[in-house]
This record gives structure tokens, sequence and C-alpha cells, in this order.
């Protein structure tokens, strides 16, 4: 009885393990941000409705050479998406080159893009605040703001 118990316990403290990220070798992060994106009907632009964003407060901690995501899913026209500009900062100010990430389209679905960091080094200058952009020149406004704590190790 107690063996079946304790082997209960087991498969639950393992989960656990597993679902919040601490097997030993894990390679990447996965964010996901949802934007919804409202254009005026009367064609007077378009307006954030809506924007659900990484928890910044809490760090992620991912070894060098990982690969950080960030999906995002933009509810905007194939139109609109033509004018979207895309940029990776360090801190609030630094912009990183885009030999620092790189933008992946998910086939399966037109309006979900995946956007990569790849972050290469070990030091702790490496950590610290990212930021991801995304923005419409055309329509002069903010699609993605997705703030990201890293630490390196």
């Amino acid at each position: 009885m107690w063996i079946e118990k304790l082997f209960t316990f087991a498969i639950i403290v393992a989960n656990f393990w597993v679902s919040c990220g601490f097997q030993d070798g894990c390679k990447e992060v996965q964010l996901i941000s949802y934007d919804v994106t409202e254009f005026d009907s009367r064609g007077g632009g378009a307006t954030i409705a809506r924007t659900v964003e990484p928890d910044d407060k809490k760090t992620y901690r991912i070894k060098s050479g990982s690969e950080v995501r960030i999906r995002c899913l933009l509810d905007i026209s194939v139109d609109a998406r033509k004018n979207v500009q895309n940029q990776w900062r360090r801190g609030y100010t630094t912009v990183l080159s885009d030999n620092d990430f790189e933008m992946k389209e998910i086939p399966f679905m037109e309006t979900t893009t995946m956007y990569s960091l790849r972050i290469d080094g070990v030091s702790s200058k490496l950590g610290g605040v990212y930021r991801f952009l995304s923005w419409n020149d055309y329509l002069c406004n903010s699609i993605v703001s997705v703030y990201i704590n890293l630490e390196i190790y």
C-alpha cells in the first residue's frame, strides 16, 4: 500500500519537475504573447485592444547558446503585415542586429509568426531585460511589445 502511494507521489513530483522547465538540458524557453488588433471598419487605422505578455517579473534562466522564442498571434490583415518591422533590443534602448535574431513563419497559421533570439556566450553582461518590438510603419502603431528578463549561464 505505501509503495503505491510512494510511486504516485514520485509521478506527481516528476510531472511538476518537467512542466516547470527544471529538467536538465533544457535548450529553449518559449514565451507566448497574444495581441488582438482591431481595425476601424471606416479605414481609420488600428487600435490595440488587448496585450497579454510574459511575466516580466520572472527571470528565465537559460543556457548559453540557447534560443528564446516568442510566438505572436497577430490578428491583422495580410496587407498590413507587409509593412511590419521587427526589432530586438537589449535593455530598453540598445538595438540588436539582425544577426542576433531570426523570424520563423509557422506555415499552418497565416497570422502566427515565430521570432527567435539566439544568445551566445557565458557572461553576466548578456543577462538582463530584453525587449521584442514589432510595429507597422503604415499604421504608425505598435503591434507587439514583449519584455523578457533573462539570466544566462
